[in-house]
């Protein structure tokens, strides 16, 4: 089985992306799997596979989510494109990504996968400015070393 070097979380990582064509920027990317880890239940995910984050320059990081990232890339699961004009891309799953998301989806509890795509569909629906706002007023102790200030 291909799946059996990836770990929980990046496991997660591949099936936040799945089941949509839509690109993702980093801030969604890393904005979404913070809420997953703080607010998806133990039962659905245990606590000790998730990402840790630490309070930044735009809220909420994981340098381990930024890893996973480059690593799922060279695996080829993980698609970037340029965003015009800025100095980051945006990303989506790969064909082999699609098909390593649904071989791995059944290792995941079926809650955690459709609210893994609800979180996406949160974030993606949101500006930056009220994706960060909204991040900041229900984990503020993730916003003191934030350089986007009101």
């Amino acid at each position: 089985m291909l799946s059996t070097s990836l770990t929980k979380s990046q496991i997660a990582l591949l099936l936040f992306f799945q089941g949509s064509e839509r690109k993702v920027d980093p801030i969604r990317i890393m904005k979404g799997l913070f809420i997953f880890s703080q607010e998806a239940p133990e039962a659905w995910f245990p606590k000790s596979e998730r990402y840790s984050f630490i309070a930044y320059s735009y809220g909420p990081y994981s340098r381990q989510v930024d890893a996973d990232i480059d690593r799922l890339a060279l695996r080829g699961y993980i698609q970037a494109s340029q965003a015009p004009g800025k100095s980051w891309s945006y990303y989506t799953l790969s064909e082999a990504g699609k098909a390593i998301a649904k071989e791995v989806q059944s290792s995941i509890d079926p809650k955690a996968v459709t609210y893994l795509h609800q979180v996406r569909e949160f974030v993606l629906g949101l500006t930056f400015r009220r994706l960060l706002d909204t991040i900041y007023a229900r984990y503020p102790d993730y916003a003191v070393n934030s350089v986007f200030k009101k």
